[in-house]
């Protein structure tokens, strides 16, 4: 191990996941903190026990207990491997929660770079559930060497609510952090989004799905992975006449869709989720394209996975980004090819820049900053918890709007899209709907 780093192969704390099927069909997943060589698991632990963060003993069987096990886990790295050389739980010290909480604030952990940034949420997070951990571990009788005066100190104040001074307790050291905001509307252009979406439909045609719902339902990849066919109520499509006017996606739970038990990926908020008014045309005509194209492939009929890779079997995370990857290297030279001077940059770009399917998804954000919404309504097509992510669009909101000549002219048409292909040499004619940066 390098002096302050863990390699690849190095001892170090991670998380496993240990999926059960429970009621036939229903998945649930439930995190254990296990003791790594480089990504092989070589001793489970106990750590898992005092990492509960919820701070009720009452639980609902979905809930997964998420993001504290990271955030323990880098801890415990931390303390056991690249700052200190702890050998128990119990030679924890005052000195080392505050090192390593001062540390995740100003990105000077050992696998800290210049390009780390941490925003005043995370390191919240980070602080409340590490110093949960340690309280819970005391709590259960596995007394530290943590001088707890170091880490609180009394503050008296003034509650307006109880009309009395009462004494909270406010941590005793400072934590200053470093974030940056994210220049996300320089991500991805129109028209390099509608040569993506072209490369999906005329030669990636089984991935089609998994882009659209992340492109207009706003889903994640890992969530577009757990979407079951039409038949299977996966997907309800609410029409009057022929006009459709609803299309809802049922993430209520994770199922089973393998008959091997592969995980395909995770729903990080259970829902059922409406596909964005402004987008119903363009969904459905996508799934059909799709529904043509998978028209007498076998599928693991006990399941009924909307996507599903050559043998029949659900498509994973894993699978949809090695597919993805080659839609990008296919995609890219047909961008450096285009007469849009912008375009053109944007595919050289992609040979230093990764792109992952999560651009679907902020491409749809984008869509909705573009078109007034606000943080409530944003929320909700994305499917989020927090305000966090959502209010990053909208702080880039004077951005987002200078890329459009009019908003009225942006909401994307798929036939328009369809009749201008884009391979080989563009028309100029043809690229009215197109924004530049």
């Amino acid at each position: 191990m390098d002096g302050n780093r863990i390699d690849g192969n190095a001892l170090h704390f991670g998380i496993y996941n240990h999926v059960l099927t429970v009621d036939n069909d229903k998945l649930v997943t439930r995190k254990l903190i296990v003791l790594k060589d480089g990504k092989l698991p070589v001793a489970f632990t106990n750590f898992d026990m005092f990492a509960g963060g919820s701070g009720t003993p009452l639980k609902h069987l979905d809930s997964n207990d998420g993001p504290q096990y990271l955030y323990v886990c880098k801890f415990l790295n931390y303390v056991f491997f690249e700052k200190y050389s702890i050998t128990k739980l119990t030679d924890i010290t005052a000195e080392m929660l505050i090192s390593f909480l001062k540390g995740y604030g100003s990105c000077t952990l050992p696998n800290d770079d210049e390009n780390t940034s941490r925003s005043k949420s995370s390191v919240n997070r980070c602080v409340n559930y590490v110093l949960s951990f340690v309280h819970e571990l005391e709590r259960q009788n596995h007394k530290t060497k943590v001088d707890w005066k170091k880490i609180y100190r009394k503050v008296k104040k003034i509650s307006t609510k109880a009309r009395r001074v009462i004494t909270e307790e406010q941590l005793a050291f400072e934590i200053r952090y470093k974030e940056n905001v994210n220049e996300i509307f320089r991500d991805i252009t129109e028209e390099a989004f509608q040569i993506i979406m072209q490369v999906i439909i005329d030669r990636h045609t089984n991935i089609l799905m998994l882009a659209a719902l992340g492109a207009f339902a706003g889903l994640r990849p890992s969530e577009a992975c757990n979407v079951r066919r039409e038949e299977y109520g996966g997907i309800f499509f609410e029409l009057f006449g022929d006009e459709i006017y609803n299309i809802e996606i049922d993430l209520t739970k994770e199922v089973r869709l393998r008959s091997d038990d592969v995980p395909v990926g995770g729903i990080k908020k259970h829902r059922r989720q409406k596909v964005y008014p402004a987008f119903l045309a363009e969904f459905r005509t996508l799934y059909e394209i799709y529904m043509d194209f998978i028209e007498g492939r076998k599928f693991e009929t006990d399941y009924g996975p909307l996507t599903t890779n050559q043998y029949g079997k659900a498509y994973t995370y894993n699978a949809y980004l090695h597919e993805f990857k080659k839609v990008i290297c296919e995609a890219r030279e047909i961008m450096i090819h285009s007469d849009n001077p912008s375009t053109q940059l944007y595919g050289h770009m992609l040979y230093t820049h990764s792109l992952t399917p999560h651009i679907f998804r902020h491409w749809f954000t984008v869509k909705l900053v573009q078109f007034g919404e606000q943080l409530p309504t944003i929320m909700k097509y994305r499917g989020d918890r927090s305000p966090e992510s959502a209010n990053t669009y909208l702080q880039n909101k004077s951005e987002l709007i200078k890329q459009l000549d009019s908003v009225e002219d942006e909401i994307w048409s798929y036939n328009t899209w369809r009749v201008n292909k884009i391979y080989g040499q563009s028309n100029p004619e043809n690229q009215e709907s197109s924004t530049t940066e």
